[in-house]
């Protein structure tokens, strides 16, 4: 079947643009060929042969005139988001974390390059979060107010730590009222991609604690922290 001429310039637009794809990755840092200015190549190329097409009737080469649109804006979404992959996956990471709060989201910060650690605000205002500690996952709430990390009896067990031969000397206050605490060593915490190896932590005595707490020692351990537009962010 002989294809139509439309087709075939189509096939030269896309072609040209992923010419200009390649050669923006052996550009110069400094060069003008970034990915806004493929986009709007590849966009006008579309353009301006709709135009030049679009006053065809509708026969058979107006029929191939649609089928080449569409496959043709197609393929150029395909470009720009390839293009942009790195904010898309910064976007579709921030949505994650929005869909299900508390799951510790990795990403990319497009404007600075680093990797962060990123936790949504649960419907309470509090930042509660699932991290690993030893083997076990468990949540913890996110406390500035508490100097150590601090684990319920119940997540201490889960971590692997023997409660029946702690010794409960280190006096706390909680949401409960004052309390004894037991110092312990967790050989690790993971948050995410963030592991810290050997953190002092303390377990509180059954029923003073509801849920166990990320303290500062871990958060200072970071290079930051912080808190902005309903979200927790973590730089290792």
């Amino acid at each position: 079947m002989r294809r139509s001429p439309f087709l075939w310039i189509l096939l030269c637009i896309i072609g040209v643009a992923m010419a200009l794809l390649l050669l923006r990755d052996r550009a110069p840092l400094d060069s003008d060929l970034d990915g806004g200015r493929i986009a709007q190549l590849v966009f006008l190329g579309i353009i301006l042969v709709v135009a030049l097409f679009g006053a065809i009737g509708r026969g058979a080469l107006g029929q191939s005139l649609r089928y080449a649109v569409i496959w043709g804006l197609v393929i150029a979404v395909l470009l720009v988001g390839w293009t942009f992959r790195s904010e898309l996956e910064w976007v579709v990471q921030r949505v994650q974390g929005e869909l299900f709060p508390g799951t510790a989201v990795v990403a990319t910060d497009p404007n600075t390059g680093k990797e962060q650690v990123i936790i949504s605000r649960q419907r309470g205002g509090h930042f509660v979060l699932v991290a690993t500690l030893n083997t076990a996952p468990i949540e913890m709430m996110v406390d500035t107010g508490a100097s150590v990390v601090t684990l319920t009896p119940g997540d201490a067990r889960l971590a692997g730590i023997d409660t029946r031969n702690l010794v409960y000397r280190v006096s706390v206050a909680t949401a409960n009222g004052s309390a004894l605490a037991a110092p312990v060593i967790l050989d690790t915490i993971t948050i995410g991609s963030i592991e810290r190896r050997r953190v002092a932590a303390l377990v509180t005595q059954e029923g003073m604690l509801e849920t166990s707490l990320l303290g500062l020692n871990f958060l200072s351990s970071l290079s930051s922290y912080t808190f902005a537009g309903g979200q927790l962010l973590l730089s290792p």
